[in-house]
């Protein structure tokens, strides 16, 4: 008869250790998910910084450039149709 009580004792205490331990996966999963989650958000925040960071130096170059290539702004200049003062233009039909 004690052998069953043994066997019911041990069985009662594996199945609550069982329970506590899987209550622990359970309870530590959340913060773990919720840290991947905030690392994910992080680096594609991260990401996006580097660009923009990078179209910042791109429109410094352009800025840099403006003030002291005047072949830069003579370029872009011919490219949207503008003209020096006194330049005469001919326009040929189609």
């Amino acid at each position: 008869m004690t052998a069953i009580f043994d066997r019911i004792f041990q069985t009662c205490s594996f199945t609550i250790l069982a329970a506590i331990f899987l209550g622990g996966l359970w309870f530590c999963s959340k913060p773990w998910r919720k840290a991947q989650d905030l690392t994910a958000e992080r680096d594609r925040i991260m990401r996006k910084i580097s660009t923009r960071q990078a179209e910042i130096d791109a429109m410094r170059e352009n800025q840099r450039r403006f003030n002291t290539d005047r072949e830069f702004v003579e370029m872009l200049a011919r490219k949207n149709h503008r003209l020096f003062p006194g330049e005469v233009v001919f326009v040929y039909g189609k």
